[in-house]
């Protein structure tokens, strides 16, 4: 990129890879597309699922303008204010966290990037921010992404090299595996959606969360 940085896509975001830090962003684009796949190739139950994100997307605009106009219209009652004002930032902090929130990793802090080019995700681990979490312990955190697709998983490598840092491969390293779903009377269930899975599924076709999170054993 001109401005000396450079960009890959996550299935729900953009990481952008600068010259002191790792942004991750997400995206309502992102979000959107993932939907359109479900209601395109998924499930009976996908495709309900994605419908109703959908309707709860197209929603919140909705409801951020009733939430003004009991604020803000004539005959307003005072007693529903402090309501209103709670819904309404309930729903402006919900709609940032899932489809506009934007985290930075600063370079010196990274410990490793691992990229498993067969499963299509992407792990980065760091020391912990200065703070009052820095001083509670001094482990590494570790985030995983799932990446759209070989090209991606191609740009994420080349956007790390171009700053020194040499992905690892998963074979490198010794890990240990994570589930994110639970089994009920032989069914699988994902532990944020509650969409039924196949143990097979390395992320819920319904909301994209990882179901299997190989965590690399940092000494």
């Amino acid at each position: 990129m001109a401005d000396g940085s450079w960009e890959f896509s996550i299935a729900k975001g953009v990481v952008t890879v600068r010259s002191d830090s790792i942004g991750i962003r997400m995206t309502p684009q992102a979000f959107l597309r993932g939907q359109y796949v479900q209601l395109r190739n998924g499930s009976i139950g996908q495709q309900v699922q994605a419908l109703l994100n959908l309707c709860a997307f197209a929603f919140t605009p909705i409801a951020l303008a009733l939430h003004l106009d009991q604020l803000l219209g004539p005959g307003q009652q005072w007693a529903f204010v402090p309501f209103a004002v709670f819904g309404l930032v309930t729903l402006m902090w919900g709609f940032w966290i899932t489809h506009l929130r934007e985290s930075s990793i600063p370079l010196s802090a990274v410990e490793f990037v691992s990229i498993d080019e067969s499963a299509q995700t992407i792990r980065i681990a760091h020391e912990r921010p200065n703070g009052l979490l820095s001083r509670l312990t001094t482990c590494a955190t570790q985030e995983q992404y799932a990446l759209r697709g070989a090209e991606d998983a191609r740009r994420a490598k080349e956007a790390f090299q171009l700053r020194g840092i040499e992905p690892k491969s998963p074979s490198d390293l010794s890990t240990t595996t994570e589930y994110r779903f639970t089994s009920r009377q032989g069914v699988c269930f994902c532990d944020q959606c509650h969409s039924q899975v196949s143990p097979s599924d390395r992320v819920c076709p319904s909301c994209e969360y990882l179901l299997r999170v190989e965590s690399p054993l940092v000494e």
